[in-house]
């Protein structure tokens, strides 16, 4: 799959996906049950994955969203294509 946006979308979709992460972080602290909070923290895993993948070169990514900010200085990417793995 090729995923092609402006420079808009990606600070909307990468702002989107930090924020998330950061909701996820508190719902794990905060859950009980074991089997609950392993879901969140492979959805945690996915969503680090993904801003390290959304990140210009050159930082941003999941490090930035651990400091609660999305950094907007070089142009993202304008396309983005998995891997196989």
């Amino acid at each position: 799959m090729t995923l092609t946006m402006d420079h808009d979308e990606h600070v909307v979709l990468t702002d989107l996906i930090a924020r998330r992460l950061r909701e996820l972080r508190v719902e794990v602290r905060h859950t009980d049950r074991r089997d609950f909070r392993a879901r969140l923290r492979q959805d945690e895993v996915l969503l680090e994955r993904l801003l390290e993948r959304l990140a210009p070169s050159g930082g941003g990514g999941a490090a930035a969203a651990r400091a609660g900010e999305v950094s907007e200085g070089a142009p993202p990417p304008t396309c983005i294509t998995p891997g196989t793995g």
